[in-house]
């Protein structure tokens, strides 16, 4: 019998959540999960929403950590990656799990969101999040794994 091993699409703002993303990485292996994340996708003649759709697409599993950052706005919608590849994931029906920061766990200055409209936007996702899913939260990258 083949072995299957499912395509994981890993979704979070990056440079706060660097940690989180190399100690979820490093647990795929042993789980048998094949992980998809920004961090490879490379230069590319389209744009960056195309690339992320395409990738997103061709995965089985949508793995969103929320924290404090919104992230990065794509022009077109004004909404960020991370949100738009959690819309796009549930909009083709992709099993999709998520786990938000613990609201009490201290983070440094640094990975907290200081744009006004950007914090805005991610009570609202995280909201969403909250509402469409069974989420659970973390603290440290291992708690997370």
């Amino acid at each position: 019998m083949p072995l299957f091993a499912p395509l994981v699409f890993v979704s979070s703002t990056r440079e706060d959540l660097a940690d989180y993303r190399t100690c979820v990485q490093a647990s795929f292996p042993a789980l048998d999960l094949l992980y998809r994340g920004m961090e490879f996708f490379g230069s590319r003649p389209h744009r960056p929403r195309d690339v992320i759709f395409r990738e997103l697409d061709g995965c089985d599993l949508y793995l969103g950590i929320i924290a404090h950052r919104y992230g990065s706005i794509e022009p077109q919608s004004g909404l960020s990656y991370t949100e738009l590849e959690y819309q796009r994931a549930r909009e083709i029906g992709m099993d999709t799990i998520a786990f938000l920061i613990d609201p009490v766990h201290p983070v440094l200055p640094d990975h907290m969101e200081k744009n006004q409209d950007s914090k805005r936007k991610l009570e609202h996702f995280q909201e969403t999040v909250r509402e469409d899913i069974m989420i659970e939260t973390y603290t440290t990258p291992e708690n997370l794994v």
